[in-house]
């Protein structure tokens, strides 16, 4: 194959190799670096996980979790600082606490799914917590689980991004 186009992974996943002939060139809006030479697109698979919580202790358990996985965990402490995140890369999955500075995880979560309706989203909660009379269709993950809970959350991830 020819010189084409290659993109660096932003974390060390690997990706897809998609090699499409030259007549996608112009409908795709790039050049192969010599005329009529294919090109290859690289998709990577989104291997990242947006925790929303300002607790430590559980933002450590999920790290302690994540070890074993090829996911990487981005944290923020309050959304505003989440939605920051989610402008710079829509994770594979957001899992919020309910309680948070500035809005609820429920309210969060509910404008991350107006924004990026396909995204994967978990409310992670202590305590008793009835959903509202509109179905957002947002499991709720009960605090405090455990690592192996944890784990087998981040597997079943894992295996649907394949």
């Amino acid at each position: 194959m020819g010189r084409g186009y290659t993109r660096k992974p932003q974390n060390s996943h690997p990706g897809v190799r998609i090699t499409l002939p030259p007549q996608y060139d112009k409908c795709l809006g790039l050049r192969a670096t010599s005329p009529g030479s294919p090109f290859a697109v690289i998709l990577y698979m989104n291997y990242s996980l947006l925790r929303v919580e300002d607790d430590a202790v559980t933002v450590a358990l999920f790290k302690r979790a994540l070890r074993q996985s090829p996911f990487r965990l981005r944290v923020a402490t309050n959304s505003d600082e989440a939605f920051l995140l989610l402008r710079a890369q829509v994770p594979a999955m957001v899992v919020a606490d309910y309680w948070l500075p500035g809005m609820n995880g429920l309210e969060f979560l509910s404008q991350v799914r107006h924004l990026h309706p396909k995204l994967k989203a978990i409310l992670h909660t202590a305590g008793p917590f009835h959903p509202p009379s509109q179905s957002l269709d947002i499991p709720v993950l009960a605090k405090p689980c455990s690592e192996p809970e944890l784990q087998n959350l981040f597997k079943q991830l894992e295996s649907s991004q394949s």
